[in-house]
Protein backbone atom coordinates (compact mmCIF):
# COMPACT_ATOMS: atom_id res chain seq x y z
CA UNK A 1 0.00 0.00 0.00
CA UNK A 2 2.91 2.34 0.71
CA UNK A 3 4.19 1.71 -2.80
CA UNK A 4 0.75 2.55 -4.21
CA UNK A 5 0.54 5.77 -2.19
CA UNK A 6 3.91 6.89 -3.50
CA UNK A 7 3.39 5.80 -7.10
CA UNK A 8 1.68 8.90 -8.55
CA UNK A 9 0.38 12.31 -7.61
CA UNK A 10 -3.08 11.68 -9.11
CA UNK A 11 -4.99 11.80 -5.83
CA UNK A 12 -8.09 9.94 -7.02
CA UNK A 13 -6.24 6.98 -8.49
CA UNK A 14 -3.81 6.72 -5.58
CA UNK A 15 -6.59 6.73 -3.02
CA UNK A 16 -8.75 4.21 -4.86
CA UNK A 17 -5.88 1.75 -5.14
CA UNK A 18 -4.84 2.36 -1.52
CA UNK A 19 -8.37 1.73 -0.20
CA UNK A 20 -8.57 -1.49 -2.20
CA UNK A 21 -5.27 -2.55 -0.62
CA UNK A 22 -6.45 -1.48 2.82
CA UNK A 23 -9.62 -3.56 2.55
CA UNK A 24 -7.56 -6.57 1.48
CA UNK A 25 -5.10 -5.99 4.32
CA UNK A 26 -7.79 -6.42 6.98
CA UNK A 27 -9.78 -8.94 4.89
CA UNK A 28 -12.85 -6.73 4.51
CA UNK A 29 -15.62 -6.85 1.90
CA UNK A 30 -15.46 -3.11 1.35
CA UNK A 31 -13.49 -0.04 2.28
CA UNK A 32 -13.89 3.70 2.09
CA UNK A 33 -12.22 7.00 2.76
CA UNK A 34 -14.44 9.79 3.94
CA UNK A 35 -12.90 13.25 3.72
CA UNK A 36 -13.88 16.05 6.04
CA UNK A 37 -15.26 19.21 4.47
CA UNK A 38 -14.33 21.89 7.01
CA UNK A 39 -16.90 24.42 5.81
CA UNK A 40 -19.97 22.19 5.70
CA UNK A 41 -18.83 20.03 8.66
CA UNK A 42 -19.68 16.93 6.64
CA UNK A 43 -17.86 13.77 5.69
CA UNK A 44 -17.93 12.92 1.99
CA UNK A 45 -17.20 9.47 0.60
CA UNK A 46 -14.16 10.41 -1.49
CA UNK A 47 -13.33 6.79 -2.27
CA UNK A 48 -15.44 3.69 -1.73
CA UNK A 49 -14.56 0.22 -2.97
CA UNK A 50 -16.70 -2.86 -2.79
CA UNK A 51 -20.15 -3.94 -3.90
CA UNK A 52 -21.98 -0.62 -3.31
CA UNK A 53 -19.03 1.76 -3.56
CA UNK A 54 -20.46 3.84 -6.41
CA UNK A 55 -23.70 4.54 -4.52
CA UNK A 56 -21.82 5.88 -1.49
CA UNK A 57 -20.37 8.80 -3.45
CA UNK A 58 -23.61 10.79 -3.11
CA UNK A 59 -23.98 10.22 0.64
CA UNK A 60 -22.84 12.82 3.17
CA UNK A 61 -22.54 12.33 6.92
CA UNK A 62 -22.52 15.12 9.46
CA UNK A 63 -19.54 15.26 11.78
CA UNK A 64 -20.64 13.28 14.84
CA UNK A 65 -23.11 11.15 12.83
CA UNK A 66 -22.48 7.43 12.55
CA UNK A 67 -19.26 5.67 13.42
CA UNK A 68 -17.25 7.69 10.88
CA UNK A 69 -18.66 10.94 12.27
CA UNK A 70 -17.78 9.90 15.82
CA UNK A 71 -14.25 8.96 14.81
CA UNK A 72 -13.84 12.30 13.00
CA UNK A 73 -15.02 14.15 16.12
CA UNK A 74 -13.08 12.20 18.74
CA UNK A 75 -9.98 11.36 16.74
CA UNK A 76 -10.19 7.86 18.25
CA UNK A 77 -10.53 4.63 16.22
CA UNK A 78 -13.55 2.37 16.68
CA UNK A 79 -14.37 -1.28 16.07
CA UNK A 80 -18.03 -2.28 15.80
CA UNK A 81 -18.51 -6.03 15.41
CA UNK A 82 -22.30 -6.05 15.76
CA UNK A 83 -23.37 -3.18 13.53
CA UNK A 84 -27.01 -4.27 13.30
CA UNK A 85 -27.51 -3.65 17.03
CA UNK A 86 -25.23 -0.66 17.56
CA UNK A 87 -26.87 2.78 17.71
CA UNK A 88 -23.62 4.50 16.68
CA UNK A 89 -23.88 3.03 13.18
CA UNK A 90 -25.50 5.24 10.51
CA UNK A 91 -28.14 2.70 9.45
CA UNK A 92 -29.56 5.13 6.87
CA UNK A 93 -26.46 4.46 4.73
CA UNK A 94 -27.42 0.78 4.49
CA UNK A 95 -31.02 1.75 3.74
CA UNK A 96 -29.94 4.07 0.91
CA UNK A 97 -27.52 1.60 -0.67
CA UNK A 98 -29.17 -1.75 0.07
CA UNK A 99 -25.91 -2.92 1.66
CA UNK A 100 -25.86 -4.77 4.98
CA UNK A 101 -23.15 -3.63 7.38
CA UNK A 102 -22.34 -6.38 9.88
CA UNK A 103 -19.01 -5.12 11.21
CA UNK A 104 -17.08 -1.91 10.89
CA UNK A 105 -13.57 -0.67 11.55
CA UNK A 106 -12.96 3.09 11.42
CA UNK A 107 -9.78 5.08 12.07
CA UNK A 108 -9.11 8.80 11.78
CA UNK A 109 -6.87 10.13 9.02
CA UNK A 110 -4.86 12.90 10.68
CA UNK A 111 -2.00 15.17 9.69
CA UNK A 112 -0.39 17.92 11.75
CA UNK A 113 -2.89 17.40 14.58
CA UNK A 114 -5.84 17.94 12.24
CA UNK A 115 -8.42 15.39 11.14
CA UNK A 116 -8.59 15.11 7.35
CA UNK A 117 -11.08 12.26 7.25
CA UNK A 118 -11.87 8.68 8.27
CA UNK A 119 -10.69 5.38 6.82
CA UNK A 120 -13.24 2.55 7.08
CA UNK A 121 -13.30 -1.19 6.50
CA UNK A 122 -16.67 -2.92 6.35
CA UNK A 123 -17.63 -6.56 6.98
CA UNK A 124 -14.69 -8.79 7.82
CA UNK A 125 -14.69 -11.74 5.42
CA UNK A 126 -16.16 -14.99 6.71
CA UNK A 127 -18.34 -13.16 9.21
CA UNK A 128 -15.40 -12.91 11.62
CA UNK A 129 -14.99 -9.88 13.92
CA UNK A 130 -12.40 -7.19 13.37
CA UNK A 131 -9.55 -7.52 15.86
CA UNK A 132 -7.26 -5.13 17.67
CA UNK A 133 -4.55 -6.28 15.26
CA UNK A 134 -6.72 -5.13 12.35
CA UNK A 135 -7.11 -1.80 14.15
CA UNK A 136 -3.34 -1.40 14.53
CA UNK A 137 -2.71 -2.24 10.87
CA UNK A 138 -5.47 0.10 9.71
CA UNK A 139 -4.25 2.92 11.98
CA UNK A 140 -0.75 2.58 10.57
CA UNK A 141 -2.17 2.69 7.07
CA UNK A 142 -4.22 5.79 7.87
CA UNK A 143 -0.97 7.62 8.63
CA UNK A 144 0.31 6.74 5.16
CA UNK A 145 -2.97 7.91 3.61
CA UNK A 146 -2.67 11.23 5.47
CA UNK A 147 0.85 11.74 4.11
CA UNK A 148 -0.30 10.91 0.57
CA UNK A 149 -3.21 13.36 0.87
CA UNK A 150 -0.95 16.12 2.15
CA UNK A 151 1.60 15.48 -0.63
CA UNK A 152 -1.10 15.56 -3.29
CA UNK A 153 -2.62 18.75 -1.93
CA UNK A 154 0.78 20.43 -1.72
CA UNK A 155 1.53 19.39 -5.30
CA UNK A 156 -1.81 20.82 -6.50
CA UNK A 157 -1.21 24.04 -4.59
CA UNK A 158 2.25 24.45 -6.12
CA UNK A 159 0.91 23.72 -9.59
CA UNK A 160 -1.65 26.51 -9.13
CA UNK A 161 1.06 28.92 -7.98
CA UNK A 162 3.22 28.03 -10.97
CA UNK A 163 0.26 28.72 -13.25
CA UNK A 164 -0.26 32.14 -11.64
CA UNK A 165 3.43 33.02 -11.90
CA UNK A 166 3.43 32.11 -15.59
CA UNK A 167 0.46 34.40 -16.11
CA UNK A 168 2.23 37.23 -14.27
CA UNK A 169 5.24 36.69 -16.50
CA UNK A 170 2.97 37.01 -19.54
CA UNK A 171 1.55 40.27 -18.15
CA UNK A 172 5.08 41.54 -17.63
CA UNK A 173 5.95 40.71 -21.23
CA UNK A 174 2.83 42.55 -22.42
CA UNK A 175 3.75 45.62 -20.38
CA UNK A 176 7.22 45.66 -21.88
CA UNK A 177 6.09 45.04 -25.46
CA UNK A 178 4.83 48.52 -26.35
CA UNK A 179 5.08 52.18 -25.48
CA UNK A 180 1.43 52.86 -26.37
CA UNK A 181 -0.32 53.26 -22.99
CA UNK A 182 -3.82 52.47 -24.30
CA UNK A 183 -2.58 49.25 -25.90
CA UNK A 184 -0.66 48.29 -22.73
CA UNK A 185 -3.74 48.83 -20.54
CA UNK A 186 -5.93 46.76 -22.87
CA UNK A 187 -3.45 43.87 -23.05
CA UNK A 188 -2.77 43.98 -19.31
CA UNK A 189 -6.49 43.82 -18.47
CA UNK A 190 -6.97 40.93 -20.88
CA UNK A 191 -4.03 39.04 -19.40
CA UNK A 192 -4.97 39.70 -15.77
CA UNK A 193 -8.55 38.45 -16.19
CA UNK A 194 -7.15 34.94 -16.73
CA UNK A 195 -5.07 34.82 -13.53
Amino acid sequence: VSDILNSTLDEGEVLRRAIEGAAQLVEAEAGSLLLLNEQSKQLNFAVAVGEKGVQLKAIRLKVGEGVAGLVATSGQPLIVNDAQHDDRVAHQVDEQTGFRTRSLLAVPVRAHGKTLGVLEAVNKLGGRPFSNWDLLEFSSLSNQVAIALENSRLFQSHQQKIKQLKKLQEVSQVLNSSLNQAEIRKKAIEAITFI
